[in-house]
Formats: C-alpha cells, structure tokens, sequence
C-alpha cells in the first residue's frame, strides 16, 4: 500500500506466488519414471559421461576438513570444483549451471547464512542444490542449524548417515549424537528405507541414507546399494555407518 506503483507491485507479488520455483519441474517426484534397478543402474555410464563432456561447475560449501580431499575427487569425476565459503559469490555462479553442496562439518556463527545466500541463488535458477547435516543432532546449535536452513530453501538431495537423516526428518526420540559420528545403529534396514522414502516424499526430493548399505529414496522408490564397509568410518571425509 505504501509502494508509489501499487497495481505495478500488487501484479509483481501475484505473479511471483503464482508461477511454480525454478526446481519444481525438475525436481517433483511425480516426473520420475518407473525405471526398474538394472535400468537405473544401466544409466549410470551416460550419465558419468555427460558429466565428463559438459564440465559443470560444483561449488562446494564444505568443511574445510575434507576440502582438499573433495577437491580432487570431483576434479577426477570431471567436474569443476570451487570451494567458496562466501555466499554473495553463489549469484554469479549459479547462472553457469552448476551444483552446491552445503556440508555443515565446520559450522560458524556467520556461516548459516551465507548457506542461505547461496541456497536461494541456486534455487533461482533451478539448480541442484545438495545439504549434507554432518553432526545434525550433536549440539542444540546444529539442531536449530538444520531447521534454518531446511525452512530457508529447497534441497534436491538431503546425504547423512542414519542420525543425521532422523534429526533431519525429526525422528528424534531416544536420539543422541556425540560428534559428528553415527553411532550404533537404532534401526532395522526396513526402518532405514522407510526413513529414505519418508523424508523424500515430504521433500519431495532425493535421500540418501549412507552406511554399510546405503538407501536411495525419491518418495516412491527405495534402492539398497550394498557397496559400503564398516571401515569407511575409520577415514575422514568419507560415507560412514
């Protein structure tokens, strides 16, 4: 009411509630297709080769632990990896198409909201977007870290291990997290993949519960990738049971 132009800005906010996020159509799991586990992962190989040919920008907000480390193995998938802490960059980088991984190994103070800069820059342009609550449930501050962030954006795809992804989804009772290890498992693999499904279908996105065996979700489909090892929690910057 107080604008100079208030039919122009009435217009402005009608259209801006009434025109879907960049990621809806991309993201919604009602466009996933029925693909079966040998189709998927018969895929696999065009899609490390399409990485490969287009090159694309991966800006990783991460810790500074495992940075060097992430480095290089993106650099080796064949992306182009930046590792930016400064979320007013994400603007510019976004519009190349690439990624963001936000991993909340080395929170700050100043840090949350830079997450949130960069989240509502990718967000705008309809790029994937990934969080990573390393140490969710380990202190109040990561608990309220979480809801901030997960209320200040839209996640493609939401990786931790299973208390991580339970303090995401607020499956917290009898939860305790010391650090950022997992700790003994509390629930069963059909409880895991419900968990995945549960919390996909509420975010209409993509989990990924890491462990011994991890669990893929869109909402719709759970996958079991019997490929981890008790030995991964033993080596930093790693998925970890």
């Amino acid at each position: 009411m107080a604008a100079e132009d208030p039919k122009s800005v009435a217009e402005q906010f009608k259209a801006t509630i009434a025109t879907p996020p960049a990621f809806v159509t991309r993201s919604s799991i009602e466009n996933s297709s029925a693909l079966d586990v040998s189709a998927l992962a018969a895929a696999v190989p065009e899609v490390v080769q399409k990485v490969v040919k287009f090159h694309p920008i991966v800006h990783s907000m991460i810790n500074f632990v495992v940075a060097n480390f992430v480095a290089n193995v993106a650099i080796s998938a064949g992306l182009s990896p930046i590792m930016s802490q400064y979320g007013d960059e994400a603007k510019d980088l976004a519009v190349h198409g690439g990624g963001i991984v936000i991993n909340m190994g080395t929170l700050t103070s100043a840090s949350i909201g830079e997450y949130l800069k960069a989240v509502k820059a990718y967000n705008s342009n309809g790029n994937p977007v990934v969080l990573d609550p390393v140490g969710a449930g380990a202190t109040a501050i990561r608990r309220d870290a979480v809801k901030t962030l997960m209320g200040g954006g839209y996640f493609d795809l939401i990786k931790g291990n299973e208390r991580e992804i339970r303090q995401v989804y607020g499956n917290t009772a009898n939860l305790t997290q010391r650090g950022v290890d997992s700790g003994p498992s509390a629930l069963n693999d059909a409880e895991k993949a419900i968990l995945a499904r549960d919390l996909a279908r509420r975010e209409r996105n993509i989990v990924l519960i890491t462990g011994t065996i991890d669990y893929l979700s869109d909402g719709n489909r759970v996958i079991a990738i019997k490929n981890g090892h008790e030995l991964l929690s033993k080596a930093t910057g790693v998925s970890h049971p």
